[in-house]
């Protein structure tokens, strides 16, 4: 027959053992966009399929940075000025002019890439940003940077960080491990201590 102190340690080492198994702490891989080819346009003003591009196209292979004016509006829409530099793991847009992007669902800069190692599985504003787009989107093989209605200062960058490989899967640290180990020896010689 179990005895309440003995349940109740069994409680406690199930716990311990429950959060070494919660506790796997896997690291993303960073990006490597190093030779991948890179196709860069602007859309605007509903989304970012061809319809909507209203700027000449970049094209180029990582690492790769297009100076002020290599993107250039093509139709009566106004383009901000802006610097682009695409790198192993990052995306950086410069803008060296200032005024309010166009309102609608969707008015910003597309990037499409081919030949990646592997697909990207993240994108986030790095913390250096000093203006956050409207929105981001990612596939494998592409980043949307939506900046609708966006208030834009001269000398601001977005900066997004780039991550590829597939959704990365924890692998648990040894000392996890052998907490996990001693959390379900514990629980074996409490159960066989009570069948006892």
């Amino acid at each position: 027959m179990n005895s309440i102190p003995d349940q109740i340690k069994v409680n406690k080492l199930a716990s311990i053992a429950l959060a070494a198994a919660m506790l796997y702490g896997g690291h993303a891989a960073k990006a490597d966009l190093i030779g991948a080819q890179v196709t860069i346009g602007a859309y605007c003003c509903t989304s970012p399929t061809a319809p909507d591009l209203f700027s000449n196209v970049l094209t180029g292979t990582v690492p790769v940075s297009f100076p002020v004016g290599s993107l250039f509006s093509t139709t009566t829409l106004q383009i901000f000025q802006l610097g682009i530099a695409v790198s192993a793991d990052q995306i950086i847009q410069s803008y060296t002019s200032s005024g309010r992007a166009t309102s609608g669902s969707f008015n910003g800069v597309v990037y499409d890439f081919s030949g990646l190692s592997s697909p990207i599985s993240n994108v986030s504003v790095d913390p250096a940003s000093t203006l956050s787009p409207t929105s981001i989107a990612f596939t494998g093989a592409s980043v949307e940077v939506n900046g609708a209605g966006s208030v834009i200062t001269a000398g601001e960058k977005i900066i997004l960080d780039i991550t590829t490989g597939p959704v990365p899967v924890s692998t648990p640290e040894p000392s996890t491990l052998a907490l996990l180990g001693v959390g379900f020896a514990g629980l074996l010689a409490f159960r066989g201590r009570a069948a006892r």
